[in-house]
């Protein structure tokens, strides 16, 4: 690490002497040289963002500020904290104004109900009574979620119930385009359904979280747009494995999904282990793991943050630009400014951006 550091510093110190030294003949080149000191920043600080944690659940009652603190000393950026029932909605909301710009609320309604012996398939009265709150706090909330479609035979052995899920599933989704947020979205034994009911309604901001789906019906989702993300207990899945190999690197995400899918079942999940999603998936794909955590950094700002941000992104390979500038376009539409910087170990391409940047205009 200390070598690719090192290496990193004398590239941009090569690179920002010729910027100096040039004379430059607008705005774009002075604005990218300030974005390259960025992106050498963003490659030196290892930072996370956990797009999908239940900060809300009862085993983080008693503990929560040390939780939160391991998670920063991490590298943990930001948390985005969903919901599973109404009960926790004013939870998430206080846990934001405690830690502002750390912990970012959803409001949703899981596919499941209840707990232990009494998990049941939701019904539309666990919904209806508690539409108002989302209107209540739409200027708090930064997505829908948790939300979605379980079919596993043991909750939801009937028609009827999963056709009552598919119910209360829709309105959340009309809800996300009402207020014009994304959806943060649990799928199990319904990959197929919860990809095409999102379709039909017009959904194109989606995240699926620990998805375990067929990888053909992830392509799916990732032709409509939608990400993936991938909780630390997935590293013990060689099926999961095959599933990432085949998700564009540009649609997965990271997350914990704790205090649940940890390593160890009978050990609390928390949102510091993050840095284990990150290794195993980096490790799957064969890139980089410093890599990998500034792409999926910047994938999520746009799902996180209503605020504009200026980010720069490090890529291995410029001839995979195309892609990345695909992805571009969405985070400007949500508020995010994106600009790719190719970079590997030994060179950087200075010219390849700037070839980026007069092919597709990315200034807002």
């Amino acid at each position: 690490m200390l070598k690719k550091r090192s290496t990193l510093r004398a590239i941009v110190r090569r690179h920002t002497d010729r910027w100096e030294n040039a004379d430059h003949e607008n705005q774009t080149n002075e604005w990218f040289k300030k974005i390259f000191y960025i992106g050498y920043t963003k490659i030196m600080a290892r930072e996370f963002i956990d797009c999908h944690c239940h900060l809300s659940a009862n085993e983080f009652t008693q503990d929560i500020d040390d939780v939160l603190l391991r998670a920063k000393q991490t590298g943990v950026k930001a948390l985005v904290a969903v919901t599973e029932g109404a009960s926790e909605f004013e939870k998430v909301i206080k846990l934001s104004k405690t830690y502002p710009g750390f912990v970012f609320p959803c409001f949703g309604i899981h596919p499941l109900q209840g707990s232990g012996k009494d998990l049941h398939s939701v019904k539309v009265q666990d919904l209806e009574p508690f539409l108002h709150l989302f209107q209540k706090h739409r200027d708090n909330i930064i997505a829908i979620g948790e939300i979605g479609l379980d079919f596993t035979p043991w909750y939801a052995n009937t028609n009827q119930e999963r056709d009552e899920q598919i119910k209360v599933f829709t309105k959340q989704l009309e809800i996300s385009k009402e207020l014009d947020l994304p959806v943060n979205v649990h799928s199990r034994s319904a990959a197929k359904v919860t990809i095409a009911t999102m379709k039909e309604l017009g959904i194109s901001q989606a995240l699926l979280h620990n998805f375990a789906g067929k990888p053909s019906v992830a392509m799916e989702g990732v032709h409509a747009g939608f990400s993936f993300s991938f909780p630390p207990a997935v590293s013990k899945n060689e099926q999961r494995a095959k599933l990432i190999r085949q998700i564009p690197l540009e649609h997965i995400c990271l997350e914990t999904d704790s205090p649940a899918l940890g390593l160890d079942n009978h050990v609390r999940n928390e949102p510091g282990n993050i840095t284990i999603s990150c290794e195993y998936i980096a490790k799957v794909k064969g890139i980089s793991s410093d890599w990998f955590i500034i792409h999926v950094y910047c994938c999520l700002e746009k799902t996180i943050c209503s605020a504009q941000w200026l980010i720069a992104v490090p890529h291995s390979h410029t001839r995979e630009l195309r892609p990345i500038l695909q992805l571009s376009s969405k985070c400007f539409r949500s508020g995010c400014v994106l600009l790719l910087l190719p970079i590997q170990e030994h060179r950087c391409s200075v010219l390849g951006v700037c070839s980026a940047l007069n092919s597709q205009l990315l200034l807002r």
